[in-house]
């Protein structure tokens, strides 16, 4: 799985967010069929994933990359993700029903402070199953 021409959808995120670990946390509970992997934004292969994107210019978001060779940040980033997991399309299309600047406003305030409402960032062991989702390289 280290060969980013391989992945699937991944989820890259800051992994010293403690919101951020909160909700891969989240997606590895939710996410059944196992359609998404994960990548901390500080990972080879992430830094690969987004070389590819030269409008990127600096990261303070969670990125979505799906294999058709698109990215997306921030509110569409969580739309796309949800889209994704059965069972929480509906909140998707909640999100989606909003302007786009209007979700990436509410997006920037909390990711503002996203270290200070995430609350501690607790290391916790992920069983096999879920290790075997993360792309650490």
């Amino acid at each position: 799985m280290g060969s980013s021409a391989s992945i699937d959808s991944v989820v890259l995120y800051d992994g010293d967010c403690p919101l951020c670990s909160r909700f891969v946390k989240f997606l590895l509970s939710v996410d059944k069929q196992k359609v998404l992997k994960f990548s901390p934004l500080s990972s080879t292969t992430s830094h690969s994933i987004i070389d590819r994107f030269p409008e990127v210019k600096e990261l303070d978001s969670v990125v979505f990359y799906e294999p058709e060779e698109s990215i997306k940040f921030k509110s569409e980033a969580v739309v796309a993700i949800l889209m994704q997991i059965k069972g929480w399309r509906w909140l998707a299309m909640i999100i989606g029903i909003f302007p786009r600047a209007m979700s990436d406003f509410f997006y920037d305030i909390i990711a503002r402070n996203r270290k200070r409402i995430g609350g501690p960032n607790v290391c916790e062991r992920l069983n096999e199953d879920q290790q075997e989702r993360f792309i650490m390289d």
